[in-house]
């Protein structure tokens, strides 16, 4: 029985029903009361829990218990994220985060290049509650492909800002300034750029529309020259030798890089390291994401963390919410939730106001 079937036989509404279910405020003693005897006398005291249960596990007042869920990507034709597996991390904290909540999280990937529309229709056979889309690098256009999908949907790490969608997203402006104004502090100000030429991921566009508000905003002159775009389909080798070229025709360099993510910046680490150039003595360098590989490279890599496990839990806590909302015959609320960041300080980093 469905909250609003029984909210009918209860001679009530469902946003009544789900006050009482709740314990929120806002109905009179009179009608509570009436709305539990009937729930006890239909042998539905399990809907009633206790605010903490409620609050930490509302899943459980869905209809036929423990839910599936699928993470999706969402394939371009030239992927910038499947040759370095980016989405990995996302889908990793995401699984632990389904784990501790009792739901089953399974994957699949749609790909551009193959009729997006008859693959989202043969995922209604997988028995799957919901979606968790990981739309790097969609456009506004892809997520057309899910308007009428019949199953609730969270997109994450895109903001689909001019759309009716639910998403999950950094605080890339946040980031920004987080790191040029520790680098400010630093001493640096000439402060260069690395990024992927054409810039086709919308999280890049916006980290670096917000590296040159940062710039702008911190009394530092913004210099063409010392943005640096590299071709993303290429192998870790490959990038390094692109890097490598661009250090050979330059003449000087900014005293640090900021660059659009963490493989970027391990990758042009190693192409100054292999031209004889000391890091950080030499030059600086500051990623994105925190990448566990941070730690692995020497030095350590100095990044901004997305705060991974909050950004899951606000995914999952999401799609869970417009499930329960839809098993109550709720309209589904649609919301953009952005993540704040952190900036973590390793040793890729110099200090130039010591001598």
């Amino acid at each position: 029985m469905t909250y609003k079937e029984l909210a009918k036989k209860l001679g009530t509404s469902p946003a009544t029903l789900s006050l009482v279910i709740n314990h929120k405020p806002g109905i009179s003693k009179e009608t509570r009361k009436r709305i539990l005897e009937g729930i006890k006398q239909n042998g539905l005291e399990d809907l009633l829990r206790n605010k903490a249960s409620q609050k930490e596990y509302p899943w459980k007042a869905l209809e036929g218990g423990i839910k599936t869920i699928c993470f999706l990507v969402y394939r371009k034709a030239s992927s910038i994220i499947f040759p370095y597996s980016s989405y990995v991390m996302f889908m990793e904290a995401i699984q632990k985060q389904a784990i501790q909540y009792g739901i089953n999280l399974s994957f699949a990937v749609i790909d551009e290049n193959s009729n997006p529309k008859e693959q989202l229709q043969n995922l209604l056979n997988i028995n799957i509650d919901g979606m968790i889309i990981y739309g790097t690098e969609m456009v506004d256009q892809d997520i057309d492909w899910f308007e009428d999908f019949p199953i609730p949907q969270v997109v994450i790490d895109n903001t689909f800002s001019r759309k009716s969608c639910s998403s999950v997203f950094s605080n890339n402006e946040m980031a920004a300034f987080q790191v040029l104004e520790y680098l400010v502090e630093l001493g640096h100000k000439r402060i260069g750029f690395l990024c992927y030429n054409s810039i086709r991921c919308r999280c890049f566009q916006d980290r670096y529309d917000s590296y040159k508000k940062a710039m702008e905003t911190n009394g530092l002159s913004f210099r063409e020259e010392d943005v640096w775009l590299v071709d993303a389909d290429e192998t870790d080798e490959g990038l390094t030798a692109q890097i490598q070229n661009i250090i050979q025709s330059k003449t000087d360099f900014p005293s640090v890089i900021v660059t659009a993510e963490d493989t970027l910046a391990i990758r042009a680490m190693e192409a100054f390291t292999h031209t004889g150039y000391i890091i950080p003595d030499d030059i600086s360098f500051v990623g994105f994401n925190n990448h566990p590989n941070c730690l692995a490279v020497k030095p350590s890599l100095t990044s901004v963390d997305i705060l991974l496990e909050q950004y899951a839990r606000a995914a999952v806590t999401e799609l869970v919410q417009m499930l329960c909302d839809k098993n109550a015959g709720f309209d589904i609320i649609k919301r953009k939730v952005q993540i704040d960041t952190s900036l973590i300080k390793r040793n890729s980093v110099k200090n130039l106001n010591i001598d």
